[in-house]
C-alpha cells in the first residue's frame, strides 16, 4: 500500500460511526449532501458537524464568517463564534477575532452604518435581557435612571 493510500485508508470514517446517531438525508431538499452520503438516506451527525466546520475553514479562510445566499435572493452570512467562560474571555475573543463585528458589518443595510447596526443589536438585548443590560450600563460607568 502507498503512502496515500494509507493516508487515505486513515482518514476513512469507522463503521461504528453509521451507529451513532444520525439524521435522515431528504434527496430533494438536501441533493448534494445526499450525494456526498453516496445516495445513503441517513448520515451520522458527528461527520456532518466535521463537515461542517471542514466547510467553515475552507470557504471562510482567515476570517471567522462565510456569507451565502439563501434560495430566495436574501443574503446570510454564518459567524463562527467561540465560547467564553467570563467577561475576560468574551472580550479576548471579541477583539481578537472580531466576530461581533462581522455580525454587525452583515447587518448594515445600504445607507446605515455599523453604529445602527449596534444600537440595533444592543436594543434586542437591552429588550431581553432588561437586567444583565442594567448591570452593563453600570459596569460601563452609565447607570440607567428608571
Amino acid at each position: 500500500m502507498s503512502d496515500e493510500e494509507s493516508v487515505m485508508e486513515s482518514q476513512q470514517p469507522s463503521d461504528s460511526l453509521w451507529d451513532e446517531e444520525h439524521v435522515w438525508l431528504d434527496e430533494k431538499k438536501h441533493p448534494n449532501t445526499f450525494k456526498m452520503f453516496q445516495s445513503d438516506s441517513k448520515a451520522p451527525i458527528c461527520l456532518l458537524k466535521a463537515v461542517f466546520c471542514e466547510l467553515l475553514s475552507i470557504l471562510g479562510g482567515n476570517n471567522n464568517s462565510v456569507d451565502f445566499t439563501y434560495l430566495n435572493g436574501q443574503k446570510g452570512r454564518v459567524v463562527m463564534i467561540p465560547m467564553a467562560k467570563s467577561l475576560s474571555s468574551f472580550m479576548d475573543q471579541a477583539w481578537k477575532l472580531r466576530w461581533i463585528d462581522s455580525i454587525l458589518d452583515h447587518m448594515v443595510p445600504m445607507g446605515n452604518d455599523k453604529d445602527d447596526a449596534a444600537e440595533w443589536l444592543s436594543f434586542f438585548l437591552g429588550k431581553k435581557y432588561d437586567g444583565a443590560f442594567m448591570l452593563a450600563s453600570e459596569a460601563l460607568g452609565l447607570p440607567l435612571v428608571l
